[in-house]
């Protein structure tokens, strides 16, 4: 897995052995967290943390209720 860093300059790697594991969460490593600028944004994952499968729902674009003859919508 790679993580774009924060300057767009590069990417950190995040491997499994060099990941740091704190009360079994995995962050990324010191020495990877130490080329970012923003290390606070960097992932981090609770492999035990599961989520449930989403229910289906009626999406409703609201977009196409528009007025195409309105002088105020442009298009392009």
């Amino acid at each position: 897995m790679s993580v774009f860093d924060n300057r767009g300059a590069g990417v950190i790697h995040v491997e499994k052995s060099a990941d740091s594991v704190v009360d079994g969460v995995f962050t990324v490593s010191k020495q990877e967290r130490s080329h970012s600028k923003n290390p606070e944004w960097l992932p981090s994952w609770d492999p035990k943390q599961k989520y449930s499968k989403l229910l289906p729902f009626k999406h409703v674009d609201r977009g196409l209720f528009g007025d195409v003859e309105s002088p105020t919508i442009q298009f392009g």
